[in-house]
């Protein structure tokens, strides 16, 4: 594409927008005459509210909503926040099923080698001594799951098979 402009700001968030037409877009995305979002500019003394009534009655095929910016911003953001705290949800109900899996899994482990601790036991093995054995080695399964599952989400993320949320 070519670049027809750099504009700049006083600072704003605006410094990280980046203007495309329309056509553009819509080859980018194989979405013809399909437009989701206008920003118009209002010549002084224009009542945006009026200008937002008379555009939404216009007899057009599909509904429009319009708003000022700062409304759909704001409406953005809340959308944002909403994903994230579902996002945060989530995580945690997945860490306490992992938290449970590894509960288990230690458990069935230590009743599949009681014998072993009894043989440990004569030895001269203290039972704090055991009881590290089986939590370092919990530790150390978990710590390996949790390191190669960030590299497999790693990986998932950059081979770009799934479409992430930036800011």
């Amino acid at each position: 594409f070519t670049i027809s402009g750099i504009f700049t700001t006083d600072g704003s968030a605006d410094d990280f927008i980046i203007l495309a037409g329309r056509r553009f877009l819509q080859e980018a995305v194989k979405e013809q005459g399909i437009s989701n979002r206008i920003l118009m500019r209002l010549t002084p003394g224009t009542d945006p509210d009026a200008l937002a009534r008379r555009i939404d009655a216009l007899p057009l095929a599909v509904k429009t909503t319009t708003q000022r910016e700062e409304a759909f911003m704001s409406a953005s953001i809340d959308q944002l926040k909403d994903m994230v705290t579902i996002s945060r949800i989530i995580i945690v109900v997945i860490i306490a099923v992992i938290l449970i899996a590894m509960g288990n899994a230690i458990s069935m482990t230590t009743l599949e080698r009681t014998r072993e601790f009894g043989i440990l036991r004569t030895l001269g093995f203290k039972r704090g001594a055991i009881l590290g054995m089986v939590v370092s080695e919990g530790t150390l399964q978990a710590l390996v799951g949790a390191v190669l599952g960030c590299l497999i989400v790693q990986g998932v993320i950059s081979a770009n098979l799934i479409k992430t949320v930036s800011t």
